[in-house]
């Protein structure tokens, strides 16, 4: 199960920087502030 999760976060995290919806320190800030900030950032990006 966990290693699931970390699957689906490094595909998230491929998305997000082969499309360059936000920068790469974002996507770090936004881990370093818990998952719902993960959410925030990643649906800010797909808009």
């Amino acid at each position: 199960m966990r290693s699931l999760f970390y699957k689906i976060l490094l595909i998230l995290l491929l998305f997000m920087l082969v499309y360059n919806y936000v920068p790469f320190t974002q996507i770090v800030e936004a881990l370093g502030n818990g998952f719902s900030g993960t959410v925030k950032i990643l649906y800010g990006g797909a808009k």
